[in-house]
């Protein structure tokens, strides 16, 4: 079960809180690439190498990481309105469910004797 919603593995030390579906777990791949180039072009800088090519690996991969926080802000935004609509929907059944429970004559109450 807790590797439905992602608690099961971890990427570098992070725990994954995204539920696995096909396009998170495409998402998650590309966080799992995204740290693995920081870590190489981290490797590359502190080994001395500051090459034209070091600098436009993280330039790209800055911009990479703005466009992968951008979606899954939008991906978090849609689950939000997705529980908001769950929960005004089992409100709706809670309600409807009450209501008849309500109307429905208590069997445990004693009947009047005539």
């Amino acid at each position: 079960m807790l590797t439905q919603w992602g608690l099961g593995g971890t990427a570098a030390g992070i725990p994954s809180l995204v539920p696995q579906r096909k396009e998170h777990v495409d998402v998650e791949a590309q966080i799992l690439d995204l740290l693995s180039r920081v870590q190489t072009l981290e490797g590359s800088v502190r080994a001395g190498d500051s090459s034209m090519a070091t600098v436009i690996g993280i330039a790209q991969l800055m911009t990479d990481i703005s466009e992968m926080r951008t979606e899954l802000r939008q991906d978090l935004g849609a689950l939000s309105d997705e529980l908001a609509g769950l929960r005004r929907h089992m409100n709706e059944q809670l309600n409807s469910i009450l209501s008849e429970l309500q109307q429905k004559p208590d069997p445990l109450e004693p009947e009047p004797i005539n």
